[in-house]
C-alpha cells in the first residue's frame, strides 16, 4: 500500500517503507520518530475493533488501518485544530474512511478496544498527556491494548504508570525512542484529576474565577502578560472585542465582566483552552459570547477591539498572523493592543501594517497599541 502525504514527484520528498505491513509513505521530510515506531509494532487485528489515536499528526497508521480493514472503528484526536486539519487533508487525499476525527478534548466512547498514543516531549506538559490517558484510559475495555509511543524515555509517565499498579513492557529503538505497551488490567482510581482553578482579584474590580486543565498555556495561575494587557486596554462603551488566542478567556473575561462591552468574541486553535474559556463565561456570569476554533483566525468581523497575547516562537510568524488580523477584523477607529516581552518586531510590524503604534509598559511587558485609520 502507498499512502502519500505530501505534494508528489518532489525531489526533496522522502520516502520510508514499512516490511512489516507492506507500506510506503511518501512525506515531505520523513515521519516523526513517535509514528515511525507505531507503524513497525505488531498490530493485532483482534485488538482493533474500537481504536483509538490521540496526537497523531500525520494519519498515516490510521488511513493504513482503515484502508486493511475498513470494518473497524477508527478514531483520531488532536486538541491543537492546525494538527486536526494537517490529517484531515491526508485522510482525504488518501480517500481513506474513519469513524471519528475529532478536533477535541475527549472522544467518550465507553467500547475502545486499543489506544495508540504519542508523546512529543516538546509540545505539551506532562499533565497533559497524564490527564488524556487517564480519561481514555478509564473507556478501555478490560484487556484492551495501548501503545504510547515517546521521542526519548519518558520515566515520569513510568513512574505515573507504576504508581497505578498499571504493568507494562518498554521497547527501545536508537536508544532515544521508546514503545510503552501495556493491557489493562486494573482500573484507576475515579477521584484522579489535573484540572485546577484560581482566582484573579484587582483593585476596585470583582473578583473572577478561572477554570483550567493541562494542555492550555498557563496552566495553573494567570499570566502576567494577560494581566499586562488586562490593566492597559480600555473598553468603549457598545464595543465589540476580539479576543486572539484567548486560551482559557482570562483577558476577554476579564474585559467583558469588568466593561459589559456589546459582545465578546474568543478565538483559539486549541480545543481545551476554548473549551475552559466557555466554562469561566459561565462561571462568571457573563453573556454576549461567540466561539470560534481557528489556526488562521477571524477575517472582516467588524469587531472595534482587538486584543492578543501571542505565543513567542515560529519567527514571529504566529505574532504577524495577530496583527493582520487585527488589522482586517477591526472597523475604522478601532484599536489593536498586542502584549508582547520582546517588542521591536512587533512594534515595527503594527507601524507597517497600521501606521501609527504607541508604546505602555506594565509588569515587565510592553503592550502595543495601534489605531485602524
Amino acid at each position: 500500500m502507498k499512502i502519500i502525504i505530501t505534494e508528489s514527484g518532489k525531489k526533496q520528498n522522502k520516502i520510508e517503507n514499512f516490511a512489516n505491513l507492506n507500506l510506503e509513505v511518501i512525506s515531505r521530510s520523513g515521519l516523526h520518530k513517535t509514528e515511525v515506531n507505531l507503524l513497525k509494532q505488531d498490530i493485532k487485528e483482534t485488538d482493533l475493533p474500537h481504536t483509538l489515536f490521540i496526537n497523531n499528526r500525520t494519519g498515516v497508521l490510521p488511513i493504513y488501518l482503515a484502508k486493511t480493514y475498513p470494518e473497524i472503528s477508527i478514531n483520531i484526536l488532536n486538541i491543537d485544530y492546525h494538527y486536526f486539519k494537517q490529517v484531515a487533508s491526508n485522510i482525504d487525499k488518501n480517500k481513506a474512511k474513519l469513524n471519528n476525527l475529532c478536533a477535541s478534548n475527549f472522544i467518550s466512547d465507553k467500547k475502545l478496544s486499543q489506544i495508540f498514543l504519542q508523546i512529543d516531549s516538546t509540545t505539551f506538559s506532562k499533565e497533559y498527556y497524564q490527564d488524556i490517558f487517564t480519561f481514555h484510559y478509564k473507556n478501555l475495555k478490560k484487556k484492551g491494548k495501548i501503545y504510547i509511543s515517546t521521542d526519548k524515555r519518558v520515566k515520569w509517565f513510568e513512574d505515573f504508570l507504576k504508581f497505578n499498579s498499571i504493568g507494562f513492557t518498554l521497547e527501545t529503538y536508537n536508544k532515544t525512542e521508546y514503545v510503552m505497551i501495556l493491557r489493562k488490567s486494573v482500573d484507576l482510581a475515579e477521584n484522579i484529576t489535573f484540572a485546577d482553578s484560581y482566582k484573579l482579584s484587582l483593585p476596585e474590580k470583582p473578583e473572577l474565577e478561572f477554570y483550567s486543565v493541562p494542555g492550555v498555556f498557563s496552566h495553573h495561575r494567570i499570566d502576567e502578560g494577560a494581566l499586562a494587557l488586562i490593566d492597559t486596554v480600555e473598553v468603549k462603551e457598545n464595543d465589540i472585542i476580539v479576543d486572539m488566542g484567548s486560551g482559557i478567556g482570562t483577558v476577554g473575561v476579564s474585559l467583558a465582566k469588568y466593561y459589559s462591552p456589546k459582545k465578546t468574541i474568543f478565538v483559539d486553535s486549541n480545543v481545551r483552552a476554548l473549551d475552559c474559556a466557555r466554562k469561566n463565561v459561565e462561571i462568571n456570569e457573563i453573556s454576549n459570547c461567540e466561539f470560534y476554533l481557528s489556526d488562521d483566525g477571524l477575517k472582516k468581523n467588524k469587531a472595534t477591539l482587538f486584543v492578543g497575547n501571542p505565543p513567542y516562537f515560529s519567527n514571529y510568524r504566529i505574532a504577524d498572523l495577530f496583527i493582520d488580523n487585527a488589522y482586517e477584523n477591526l472597523k475604522k477607529g478601532g484599536r489593536a493592543y498586542i502584549v508582547a516581552k520582546n517588542i521591536k518586531h512587533i512594534h515595527r510590524a503594527m507601524l507597517k501594517v497600521f501606521d501609527n503604534a504607541t508604546i505602555t509598559s506594565r509588569r515587565g511587558y510592553s503592550v502595543i497599541m495601534s489605531n485602524k485609520l
